[in-house]
């Protein structure tokens, strides 16, 4: 005895895709996605570190400029290391040259006496018993 054969299907009717297969492409998107997010991140920062490695002065000034709200950078110049700032509230523009203020942000000489972080020698004394 053999099983009856199933008819063929007509063609002009198609063959639907399970579940599974609209999971797998669904899951490959998402995996693409992923990655191309990551790669964009990737690059983001290969950008900034490569900017702080030029010139760590001007990215610091830069990256605390836009910390604050009331601040905008309107210019960043890396090779003359300047940095044009705009006070948003007051409307001052301000430029900044960064090769000059590392230079008058260091002291010319050394500090005589203890640091200024060091108690007094009567309160280190009266803290150790």
């Amino acid at each position: 005895m053999s099983e009856p054969m199933t008819p063929p299907p007509a063609p002009g009717q198609k063959k639907k895709m399970s579940a599974l297969g609209w999971i797998a492409i669904g899951c490959g998107a998402i995996a693409v996605l992923c990655i191309l997010a990551f790669g964009g991140a990737a690059l983001f920062v290969k950008h900034k570190v490569d900017k702080m490695g030029k010139n760590p002065t001007l990215a610091a000034a830069e990256l605390m400029v836009r910390a604050n709200p009331e601040l905008e950078v309107v210019e960043s110049d890396s090779d003359k290391g300047t940095l044009t700032i705009k006070n948003s509230k007051t409307g001052e523009v301000v430029t900044m040259n960064a090769r000059t203020s590392r230079k008058a942000s260091s002291p010319s000489r050394p500090r005589k006496g203890p640091p200024p972080w060091t108690a007094p020698p009567r309160e280190r004394a009266a803290r150790s018993r």
